[in-house]
């Protein structure tokens, strides 16, 4: 949250971390690719949950294909990375403090092995299980993740889908349907 209530004040203290320069992909940016494909994807999300949390814009950006689409709850249906990342970064300056817990539950390479299709499942800390023990979720996105050119996987597609489910019943894919 900001140091005070009526935001930067003269005398703060400076940042712990500053994305551009403290992120893992600030300071291992001249890396090979990933050669493991499920690892690239799993770590795309993880990519774009610390850039949206820290409020690093041009990670954010660096997320999404130029053509990327699909449901952002509660701003509905977005189509280009344009749209998404400037919507997102309006729609999350309200709420600096929000931070995502995440697991992947579910990866499927395709047959082309230039895409990827991903369920994000959220985590809720104050209710990680249910009754008999499983991991509990109230949230996920469906993810479909292509390989550019460059070598980096980016998010082509995705949909958020509030409703709780446990790792014994995880949602089936349904890449390209929005429902935001």
């Amino acid at each position: 949250m900001s140091p005070s209530d009526s935001g930067w004040e003269l005398g703060d203290a400076p940042p712990v971390i500053v994305s551009e320069l403290d992120s893992p992909w600030a300071l291992i940016r001249d890396a090979l690719p990933q050669s493991d494909a499920e690892v690239a994807v799993r770590e795309l999300y993880s990519k774009y949950s610390w850039a949206i949390d820290q409020g690093d814009i041009a990670l954010l950006s660096d997320c999404y294909t130029d053509d990327a689409a699909g449901g952002f709850a509660p701003m509905g249906p977005l189509q280009g990375r344009h749209a998404i990342v400037g919507q997102l970064k309006s729609f999350r300056r309200h709420w600096p403090w929000m931070q995502h817990f995440a697991d992947v539950v579910r990866l499927k390479l395709e047959p082309d092995r230039r895409h990827a299709q991903m369920i994000v499942a959220r985590i809720i800390p104050e209710q990680p299980v249910d009754a008999h023990g499983h991991a509990l979720y109230g949230a996920h996105y469906q993810i479909r993740a292509r390989l550019e050119d460059d070598g980096q996987w980016r998010i082509c597609w995705t949909d958020y889908r509030p409703g709780w489910f446990t790792n014994a019943d995880v949602p089936a894919f349904d890449i390209g349907i929005t429902h935001a």
